[in-house]
């Protein structure tokens, strides 16, 4: 059992982070959609690219064991962001790829949540 949970968490991880790395590096690039995206937030530019760079750090950090926790949450934090801008200004349009990557970084909080020095969960490891 613990092979199978190791396994679906990795491939939450790998996942996650293929996706928020392309979310990043198109942010960084300047897509249209992202500039569109962010000029009807009043985030343009800074908000566009502070928010890439964070999309993409917190996929890199997915890739490594130490550093995995700490990026979904980083992760989460912005997804956070982004899922509360489609609740209200940007419309539910997008959301069919938001919904599974928050749910698989929320899966994978749960299963790390003794990697963080702020869980219950750790006195226990």
């Amino acid at each position: 059992m613990k092979i199978l949970m190791t396994l679906l968490m990795w491939g939450c991880q790998l996942g996650v982070a293929f996706i928020l790395a392309m979310a990043g590096l198109g942010k960084l690039q300047g897509s249209e959609m992202d500039i569109a995206l962010f000029t009807e937030l009043n985030m343009e530019p800074g908000g566009r690219v502070m928010i890439g760079i964070c999309e993409l750090c917190s996929a890199a950090g997915l890739l490594h064991p130490l550093s995995a926790a700490y990026s979904a949450l980083l992760g989460a934090a912005v997804l956070t962001g982004a899922g509360l801008a489609h609740l209200g200004p940007l419309g539910a349009e997008g959301l069919d790829l938001y919904l599974p990557t928050y749910s698989a970084l929320l899966l994978i909080l749960i299963m790390r949540r003794g990697e963080l020095p702020f869980s219950s969960s750790r006195a226990h490891h």
